[in-house]
């Protein structure tokens, strides 16, 4: 008789580990769902009231710069033209276009986009 309580026992209490651990991994499932859920909707959307914070500081900073030039009178700096662009005026004052074309489309300084047309016009 000892045994067989001893084993219904056993039984109880390897149900009840069984009924508990099928219990946590439902849980532990749950909380996988909801976690996925939670990134898919964060995913890479920014909310709307950061855009406007981000959007309203980069106006005042550009705000603050211009005001600068402004008062300073200071003026951008022109980069250095790329070979590609002397390379593209060449090829343009063999085919006969005007100064005033090199400086628009090559952006050119008016001295250079005459001596590129004096040094390569067909003419």
């Amino acid at each position: 008789m000892g045994i067989e309580i001893g084993l219904i026992a056993l039984i109880l209490l390897v149900t009840a580990q069984g009924v508990l651990l099928y219990w946590v991994w439902r849980q532990q499932l749950r909380l996988r769902i909801q976690l996925a859920q939670c990134l898919s909707a964060t995913g890479t959307d920014v909310p709307t009231s950061m855009l406007v914070v981000m959007i309203g500081r980069l106006e005042r900073r550009l705000e603050g710069i211009e005001r600068h030039l402004e008062r300073h009178g200071a003026h951008m700096p022109v980069p250095p033209a790329s070979a590609q662009t002397y390379a593209l005026a060449q090829q343009l004052a063999r085919e006969g276009v005007g100064v005033e074309e090199l400086i628009l489309r090559c952006g050119l300084s008016r001295d250079e986009a005459e001596l590129v047309r004096r040094m390569h016009s067909a003419v």
